[in-house]
């Protein structure tokens, strides 16, 4: 895939020299893993706490986020299990994300790129359906939006990945939004420079 990144870049760079470069990243979120990135202006991971690619909170729950992508029984488990599994077990969920957070952050600091998350904290899944409760979903990306920004690293974050109008238990709770959002604004953080 590195090499495949950097020729995808290259080919952009030519065409538009000026415009700051990323390319998500959406694996395994450990320092080990992450290629060199010195073809790139900044850095953007998508973070989360159940990350699909990896063994943890997916496989302590019995979902298979692929399989639910044909088979509802699996988003049954998720809302069957998901916060249940969470809220046994709140530090240590929360130290996952915490560690991904601080392994990015220092894998930022070594390459030297700024850092932006897109899509991130909480989940890759969840969903409106009556009954499921988006509090806990809330609960753990407000523990990544403030640990990212603690690291100085981030110059731009997501609030979460479900942050549209399609998901409407979060979408709806403004003062939410605009509380994390006014975090973001107040932290600086690393600028992304122009090119050229």
């Amino acid at each position: 895939p590195l090499e495949w990144s950097r020729r995808a870049v290259a080919a952009l760079r030519a065409a538009h020299p000026e415009v700051p470069l990323t390319m998500s990243v959406s694996d395994d979120i450990s320092l080990s893993a992450l290629e060199p990135v010195e073809h790139l202006d900044l850095v953007e991971p998508h973070i989360w706490l159940a990350h699909p690619s990896e063994p943890g909170f997916y496989d302590e729950i019995g979902y298979d986020l692929l399989g639910s992508l044909h088979d509802a029984r699996e988003w049954n488990i998720l809302a069957e299990r998901a916060e249940a599994t969470y809220r046994a077990d709140e530090e240590r969920w929360r130290s996952v994300l915490t560690a991904k957070i601080h392994a990015v952050a220092e894998w930022s600091r070594t390459a030297g790129k700024p850092v932006v998350t897109t899509e991130g904290w909480a989940l890759v899944n969840w969903d409106d359906r009556t009954g499921l409760d988006w509090g806990w979903i809330k609960e753990v990306c407000e523990v990544g939006v403030d640990t990212a920004l603690a690291t100085g690293r981030w110059a731009g974050l997501c609030t979460s990945n479900f942050c549209g109008p399609q998901f409407p238990g979060m979408w709806g709770d403004v003062e939410w939004h605009r509380r994390l959002t006014a975090r973001i604004r107040a932290t600086e953080g690393p600028a992304i420079e122009p090119r050229g």
